[in-house]
């Protein structure tokens, strides 16, 4: 058993996939990732490693961020108010953070070591969702999945995501529900 998640903030979806794992059955050897960019949260993620190591095989955190390809991006972030860094300029938010370097990844191409398993994955990633998932549509990689729970952030980006998240719904290969 997988559980990703993409927009990780401070850890407390890796409470929540724990609880949800423990429902599952024996999660001992499940594997956590947890990725997100904004490097404030990195002296949190250690306490969440160790309240949970006992019950997981694995728990990692990673400060980059799922994205589309390999490289970097540039980063929207926000040191008063966390919630809502992002890498998506049509966000309304944008250029109220401090725009910054970060890491990314090609999230389709590394989930594709993961075929087979059951792959649980929460994605709150600030409007970064909309490339992700189209990608993830258009490579097939969105079979692999178990389940995806996604927060929408179109209501804050414009029409153009709005067609992007129908277009995403209605060709979803995988069962998904909405986060929140």
């Amino acid at each position: 058993m997988i559980f990703v998640d993409l927009g990780a903030y401070n850890g407390d979806t890796v409470d929540q996939f724990v609880s949800w794992g423990q429902l599952l059955g024996d999660i001992s050897n499940a594997k956590v990732y947890a990725f997100e960019p904004n490097p404030n949260y990195q002296a949190q993620w250690d306490d969440v490693r160790m309240r949970h190591i006992k019950h997981v095989q694995d728990i990692q955190f990673i400060n980059e961020a799922a994205w589309v390809d390999d490289g970097g991006l540039e980063f929207s972030l926000w040191h008063e108010s966390p919630i809502g860094s992002t890498v998506m300029p049509a966000k309304r938010n944008w250029y109220a953070g401090e725009i910054v370097g970060i890491k990314s990844f090609d999230f389709s191409a590394w989930l594709k070591q993961f075929k087979g398993e059951d792959i649980y994955i929460k994605l709150d990633v600030e409007g970064a969702e909309y490339p992700i998932l189209k990608k993830m549509i258009n490579d097939g990689t969105d079979k692999l999945c178990k389940l995806l729970m996604i927060e929408w952030h179109a209501d804050k980006m414009g029409q153009k995501f709005k067609d992007d998240q129908k277009f995403i719904e209605d060709n979803l290969k995988c069962d998904w529900i909405e986060w929140r």
